[in-house]
């Protein structure tokens, strides 16, 4: 949540992706993780550009260890699982290529 201070008045604006996940994460323990299905939609040198089905928005992501330790290739156009962790809402891992 991006939390803005004017003149001792506090006003907060969320992004769409923080309003849709918000009710889900509150009630949810700290350590679990939200898994979602998206597409892979470009490729920085360290991580992925991933869309969510569900929403508009586009999310870091890199790959997880699994993924890495046995060379699984991850191209433009994949449908792949990813795991959004409750404290940062903008960067997740991919877990599993569909």
């Amino acid at each position: 949540m991006i939390c803005i201070k004017i003149k001792n008045q506090q006003s907060t604006t969320t992004t769409k992706l923080e309003n849709t996940f918000l009710e889900r994460i509150q009630t949810m323990p700290k350590e679990e993780k939200m898994k979602t299905k998206g597409t892979v939609v470009g490729q920085e040198r360290n991580y992925f550009l991933v869309q969510p089905d569900e929403l508009d928005e586009v999310i870091q992501c890199t790959i997880s260890g699994k993924l890495r330790k046995f060379n699984i290739t991850i191209t433009i156009g994949d449908t792949v699982e990813i795991e959004l962790s409750a404290y940062d809402l903008t960067k997740a891992r991919i877990t599993k290529r569909m």
